[in-house]
C-alpha cells in the first residue's frame, strides 16, 4: 500500500481573497489557508499594515516557543511544521507587516515566498531585513522568492512598491554575490510583459525574481490579476518538484568572485513616483502643510520690533553707565567726608 505523500501548506497574508487563486491546478497536494484583515477590491480599498502587524504580535503568543509560523498554524487548529511536504508564504499589500518578520524568523522552514508588490519601508531604511534574509538563500538556489511590486505609495516617510522591492532584492544579491540578469518577456508568457516607458525592468539572481512593473499595473491587481499566473509559473512547478519549468532554468553557473571583481547586471533604484492613483491607503503619509507666507507689504515676524530692541538695549547701557558714576562720586564724597560715615 503506497503511503500518500504529505500536503504542501501556503499561507496568503493580506487583504486578499481565497477567489483571486480560485481554478489553480497543484501538482500534488496542496492547501491555501487565508490570512486576512478584510479585502482589497477592485475599488483600490486597502487596510492597514498595523492590522498586520498585531497578528504577527498576537501568533507569537499562542504557542510556547513563541514563533509566528508556529502560532498561525496553531490558531488555525493545522497541523505541525513538519506535518507537511513543503510551506510556502505569499503576501500583497499591506500583508508586509506580517510577511516581513515571519521570513525572518523561519528562513529555514519556509521554501517559497511570493511578494506581491507588498513591500513598503521607510525611505531611510529601504530594504526589509527578513525579505533580505530570505532573498539570500533564494539567490543562491536554495529557496525562491518572486517579487512583483509597482509604483505606488511613496511620499516624504515611505518608499513605493517599487522603490522597497529593488532595494530588498539589490541587498539580497549582495550579501548572496551572486550575478543579476536580465528576465526576458518569453520566460513568462502569461503574465503581462514589461514596458520599459513605464519603469518596468524584470531581472533576476538565482532563484530571485524581481518583477517590477513599474506604474505599468495599478496596485490591487498584483493581487486580482498577477496573483494566480504568478503562483501558476513559479509555486506549482515549485511545490511540486522543486524545480522552475524550462523557460526559467538558469544559465551556466557563475564562478563565485569577490564584489570588486563580479561583473553584474546592476538593478538601477525605482524612480520615484509620479501618479498616486494607486497608492496604498496604509502607506499615505500624513500631508505636510507649509507655514504661511506674510504678505508682501508685511514685514517678517519680529521685524517691526527690531527698533525697539535696540532702543531698549540702548537706555540700558545709558542707565548702568549713570549708576557706576554715581557710584563712583558718592565713594569719593564719603573719604573726603569722614564723618558723613560716622567719623569724629
Amino acid at each position: 500500500m503506497t503511503t500518500p505523500s504529505p500536503p504542501s501548506l501556503v499561507l496568503w497574508c493580506g487583504p486578499v481573497s481565497p477567489e483571486a487563486l480560485a481554478g489553480i491546478v497543484w501538482q500534488q497536494p496542496t492547501q491555501i489557508v487565508t490570512f486576512g484583515q478584510g479585502i482589497a477590491g477592485p475599488d483600490g480599498s486597502q487596510f492597514s499594515a498595523l492590522a498586520f502587524a498585531n497578528l504577527a504580535a498576537w501568533a507569537r503568543q499562542q504557542t510556547p516557543s513563541g514563533d509566528i509560523l508556529d502560532g498561525l498554524l496553531a490558531s488555525r487548529k493545522l497541523p505541525p511544521v513538519s506535518s507537511y511536504a513543503h510551506i510556502a508564504v505569499a503576501g500583497f499589500s499591506a500583508g508586509h507587516a506580517l510577511l516581513n518578520p515571519l521570513l525572518l524568523e523561519n528562513s529555514g522552514r519556509i521554501a517559497a515566498a511570493i511578494v506581491l508588490d507588498a513591500c513598503y519601508s521607510d525611505t531611510n531604511a529601504q530594504a526589509k531585513p527578513g525579505y533580505v534574509s530570505f532573498g539570500t538563500r533564494a539567490a543562491k538556489r536554495d529557496r525562491l522568492m518572486v517579487y512583483t511590486a509597482g509604483a505606488g505609495g511613496g511620499g516624504p516617510a515611505f518608499t513605493t512598491g517599487s522603490q522597497c522591492a529593488r532595494a530588498s532584492f539589490n541587498s539580497a544579491v549582495g550579501f548572496a554575490r551572486t550575478p543579476v540578469t536580465p528576465l526576458p518577456p518569453s520566460a513568462l508568457a502569461t503574465l503581462p510583459a514589461p514596458d520599459a516607458a513605464k519603469a518596468a525592468l524584470w531581472a533576476r539572481s538565482g532563484d530571485l525574481f524581481l518583477l517590477d512593473y513599474g506604474s505599468q499595473i495599478g496596485h490591487t491587481q498584483h493581487a486580482w490579476q498577477l496573483a494566480k499566473p504568478v503562483f501558476e509559473a513559479f509555486l506549482v512547478p515549485f511545490l511540486g518538484n522543486g524545480l522552475l519549468p524550462p523557460s526559467l532554468a538558469p544559465g551556466p553557473v557563475v564562478q563565485q568572485l569577490v564584489p570588486n571583481e563580479m561583473k553584474v547586471l546592476s538593478v538601477p533604484p525605482a524612480p520615484p513616483s509620479t501618479d498616486p492613483q494607486d497608492m496604498p491607503v496604509e502607506e499615505r503619509p500624513p500631508p505636510v502643510v507649509p507655514p504661511a507666507e506674510p504678505p508682501a507689504d508685511q514685514p517678517p515676524p519680529g521685524a517691526s520690533r527690531l527698533p525697539w530692541v535696540l532702543l531698549a538695549g540702548v537706555l540700558t547701557v545709558g542707565a548702568y553707565g549713570a549708576y557706576r558714576l554715581a557710584m563712583m562720586t558718592t565713594k569719593q564724597d564719603v573719604r573726603r567726608r569722614p564723618w558723613a560715615s560716622g567719623g569724629g
